[in-house]
């Protein structure tokens, strides 16, 4: 695992020093308020004793915050009061209180809206963006950026465009778009570069190595992280000097060079011990265990793995947890010690699917706010609406009274017609709201339900399949071999039967959405084809791809992978024993046409018409494997969906071609998203 984390080094100094003896600004300042009479100039000091405390402990920084609100407020210094909202959000935001710091910033932009005030509200908007980082809310946060950054271009302050921009590139990043990333990051460096501004030159350095070791130059991201560990080491930032430590580290780790990884991370955690930093330590301690692993240096890499897991149990970081599982397996794969090996994938596979069902649930909880908020406003729009009709209908009353006696009899008869008609509509409204609310609740229902289904049974059976491809390894001869294969068989085709069910019911309750990015078919066929390996190998089966590393699509990455999966499958199935299977690519003008080909028992005629169907059955394969009859009718469906087509080529003798197109990648496409380090520095006024 290779983490390049900014802000969460940063984030961490604010509460490190709290030990320390309080600097000789805080104490002059406090002497300074306490002589000051209630004036705004009590207030500013105020404002700069709490970012003293900022920087030392922000904790302390607070009540001198409701203070100063507090007194602003009485004296109508509505300025002062939106400074201190500000910095306020600031503390709570260095305290992980979200939701207050939030609701101060929110005070703060209302007050500065009244007074007019737009460099601080540039200022508190960046504030706003980088708590929305902070909460991996990352459309929220460019948005903020956006409207901060034309407000620092008009009043002419390089420097904050160049932390803005500087932003926005580590926004890009955490959602790994790095082309864009490159761009703002790039951006950032020349302004602070002209400017002076060394942190900021410092931050750029980092995000621009971290791009360049995504891209695989390691010597280039090696380059920027040593002139940013100059500026660093220069500034006297540890946190700075650690991070790049860590960075190096890591680019030597992917360069397969372990033993200038382990000593970098060694330098690492001699900063993080200096600072008593437990976030730069646990760094520290899971880059030199995976070194050492890496180096098959068993005993160190167990001691350093297992001192990590438990700094991650501490801090409550469950993807580094999960990543230690996923390393500890792996340390423990290369003991042989196989019970420890379940018990760390089962733990990693747990927590993996843990994070995911926690991520959709939010992903549910964001759509249901949103729903809500706009259920409210079509209320508001409707009662609005009734009220207009309840005033005509006031003053059609007061016409009917002028009217003859002659006409009032047909009147009353038109207004107990008019009555009874109200009457049957508010009746069929009631019945359409209760019946409405009925389909939202069995919606409701089947959504968990199938959320249920993915998670308690995808979690066991992929226990399951892992703990037969371990106890097949371990009897590699002897009367349970040709029980093991048949069962791994049968298993692996059966988590292709859940897959596709899910699929399916997911389709049928709520529809699949297609998100078009940039996709890598060699990377698509490598995973796949080892995804399936162990079957192939199980019937003895030949699967290889001949597609080229620069082969790319401009497609949903979760369709293409389903219709690889199902395609693949449906080849081993059909396939016999020393036969084989082969992928290709071909560009054909802006599309590119996949074959997927192999020598099995072919298709039958009769059965061609039908074979995108619902109405088509399923046929059992060459090991009798078994299936449902909907794999080939979703691949139908999510080829046309991202623009493509599937059929079956006819044209082969013997055995079954199956092709498919997807649309060819241009540069002027959408870029995919890609990795994530953090760039975030708190704006003061």
């Amino acid at each position: 695992m290779q983490k390049t984390v900014t802000f969460i080094w940063i984030f961490f100094a604010t509460t490190l020093l709290a030990s320390a003896q309080e600097p000789k600004a805080i104490d002059s300042l406090r002497k300074l308020i306490s002589g000051e009479k209630d004036d705004t100039v009590k207030i500013n000091l105020l404002d700069d004793l709490c970012w003293e405390y900022l920087y030392y402990d922000p904790q302390k920084c607070l009540p001198f915050a409701e203070q100063g609100i507090q007194l602003a407020h009485q004296l109508g210094y509505e300025k002062g009061e939106g400074k201190l909202q500000n910095t306020m959000g600031v503390a709570y935001s260095n305290l992980m209180m979200f939701a207050k710091a939030k609701e101060s910033y929110q005070k703060a932009l209302s007050l500065k809206d009244k007074t007019g005030d737009e460099l601080g509200k540039a200022k508190t908007l960046v504030n706003l963006g980088n708590l929305d980082l902070l909460q991996a809310n990352y459309n929220e946060a460019i948005a903020s950026y956006t409207i901060a950054l034309p407000l620092f271009e008009k009043l002419g302050h390089q420097q904050n465009i160049a932390t803005t921009y500087g932003n926005i590139a580590a926004v890009y990043e955490r959602q790994e778009n790095y082309e864009l990333e490159l761009i703002y990051a790039t951006k950032s460096l020349q302004i602070a570069e002209k400017l002076g501004y060394d942190v900021t030159v410092m931050d750029s350095k980092i995000l621009l190595g971290n791009v360049y070791k995504t891209q695989k130059k390691y010597l280039d991201a090696l380059g920027l992280y040593h002139e940013a560990l100059a500026i660093a080491v220069r500034l006297n930032d540890n946190f700075a000097t650690a991070m790049c430590y860590h960075n190096m580290g890591n680019v030597f780790k992917s360069m397969g060079e372990p033993g200038k990884a382990i000593k970098n991370f060694k330098s690492q955690l001699e900063i993080a011990e200096k600072l008593n930093s437990e976030n730069d330590r646990l760094y520290a301690f899971m880059g030199l265990g995976e070194s050492y692993l890496a180096q098959n240096d068993l005993r160190l890499g167990e001691q350093y793995l297992s001192m990590a897991l438990h700094l991650a149990n501490r801090l409550g970081l469950r993807d580094e947890k999960k990543q230690l599982y996923f390393d500890l397996s792996q340390l423990y794969h290369a003991r042989q010690e196989f019970p420890k090996v379940v018990r760390y994938q089962n733990l990693y596979m747990n927590l993996k699917d843990s994070l995911f069902t926690e991520s959709k649930s939010k992903q549910i909880h964001e759509l249901t706010i949103k729903y809500e908020a706009e259920k409210k406003e079509n209320e508001i729009k409707l009662l609005n609406k009734d009220n207009l009709l309840q005033r005509l209908e006031v003053n059609k009353a007061r016409m009917l009274r002028d009217i003859s006696l002659a006409g009032t009899v047909l009147l009353l008869t038109i207004a107990v017609f008019l009555f009874y008609h109200f009457r049957q509509r508010v009746r069929a409204n009631r019945l359409l709201t209760e019946q409405k609310q009925e389909l939202q609740d069995l919606n409701t229902i089947k959504t968990k339900l199938f959320s249920a289904i993915s998670h308690d049974l995808r979690s066991p059976l992929t226990s399951l399949h892992g703990l037969l491809q371990i106890m097949e390894e371990q009897n590699t001869s002897g009367n349970l071999k040709p029980f093991m294969n048949h069962a791994n068989l049968m298993m692996s085709n059966t988590m292709t039967l859940l897959d596709n069910l899910l699929y399916w019911s997911a389709r049928q309750v709520k529809g699949i959405p297609i998100q078009f990015t940039k996709v890598s078919l060699f990377q698509v066929a490598e995973e796949n084809i080892s995804l399936f390996s162990t079957t192939a190998k199980i019937k003895q089966i030949k699967l290889s791809h001949h597609i080229s590393d620069q082969e790319w699509v401009f497609a949903d990455v979760s369709s293409v992978h389903f219709v690889f999966r199902n395609l693949i499958s449906n080849a081993l199935k059909f396939t016999k024993a020393n036969g084989e299977i082969s992928i290709s690519s071909m560009r054909i003008n802006q599309q590119i046409e996949i074959s997927i080909m192999d020598t099995g028992v072919g298709i039958a005629a009769s059965v061609r018409v039908l074979l995108f169907n619902y109405s088509n059955g399923s046929t059992h394969g060459t090991e009798n494997e078994k299936g449902t009859g909907l794999g080939l009718v979703l691949c139908k469906e999510f080829i046309e969906k991202n623009g493509g087509k599937i059929w079956l080529d006819s044209s082969t003798p013997s055995g079954t071609v199956f092709k498919f197109t997807l649309m060819a990648y241009n540069s002027s496409e959408e870029s995919s998203p890609n990795r994530f380090t953090s760039f975030l520095e708190t704006t003061k006024e």
